[in-house]
């Protein structure tokens, strides 16, 4: 069975989609995109500890602001 999208299709995709990952993460101020190769739509299940670093980092700034 033919692929469903043309591999020059499939590159057009990927790029479009890094470009609008791109522009999500500008909207957040001090947002910034992490791959994490080897994982899918359950990253917290397959890779925790890329979720829980950043998450613990976040938690401190906060804290830090808050007491300043």
């Amino acid at each position: 069975m033919a692929p469903l999208f043309s591999d020059k299709a499939i590159e057009q995709m990927a790029k479009l989609d890094s470009e609008l990952n791109d522009r999500l993460v500008a909207l957040i101020p001090g947002g910034k995109q992490v791959i994490v190769e080897g994982t899918g739509h359950d990253i917290h299940v397959d890779k925790p500890e890329v979720l829980i670093a950043p998450v613990m980092e976040m938690i401190r700034k906060v804290r830090d602001t808050l007491r300043s």
